[in-house]
């Protein structure tokens, strides 16, 4: 949908009855609830277990709403959801973290973030340790594309360091060299 659409749409939607807002309203409010849902419970995507890896695993119930399943390994015997062992595993009010990491994403301080939401303040922090924290767990096995690698130059400050082991005296109007960092390009 293009911006002159979203700008029809809107205008039909001034025009509406109140009644008949409020039902869009409702009805926006339980799809993005529905696509939330689906995102979390990703029943689907497990094929083995989340503990031993072993593919033998078979449903065990369900839990706040999520599917639960049971490891059949007789060594393992753990039970686990789609969420064990990822960011959002043990949080509860699943209805929230979508709006927090809009929060998030506007750059909001913890307490305005937290008002927003309409959560504790302790739970925003720890939420926003959990998400931050996630994506560094995820390590890319592959490089792909066009690679490129090039060199950067820091100047290294010796302030406060009371000797100067390694580094020439400096000479005015002479370039000075610094510590030679390479840094990767990923295209």
């Amino acid at each position: 949908m293009n911006k002159a659409d979203i700008r029809a749409l809107e205008a039909q939607l001034t025009e509406l009855p109140h009644s008949q807002k409020k039902y869009f309203l409702s009805l926006l409010s339980q799809l993005i609830e529905s696509q939330a849902a689906s995102f979390i419970d990703r029943s689907s995507d497990i094929t083995c277990c989340r503990h031993c890896t072993s593919p033998q695993i078979k449903k065990w119930g369900k839990s706040a709403g999520l599917q639960r399943y049971k490891c059949k390994n007789t060594e393992c015997g753990k039970t686990f959801n789609a969420l064990t062992g990822t960011a959002l595993s043990g949080l509860r009010q699943k209805d929230k973290w979508f709006d927090y990491l809009q929060c998030m994403f506007d750059s909001l301080p913890l307490r305005k973030a937290a008002q927003r939401v309409n959560i504790d303040l302790t739970t925003a922090f720890r939420w926003r340790h959990r998400f931050l924290t996630a994506p560094t767990k995820i390590q890319t096995k592959n490089v792909s594309g066009i690679v490129e690698a090039d060199e950067t130059f820091f100047l290294e400050s010796f302030k406060g360091k009371r000797t100067i082991e390694h580094r020439k005296p400096l000479n005015f109007g002479k370039q000075t060299g610094g510590k030679n960092f390479g840094e990767l390009l990923v295209y």
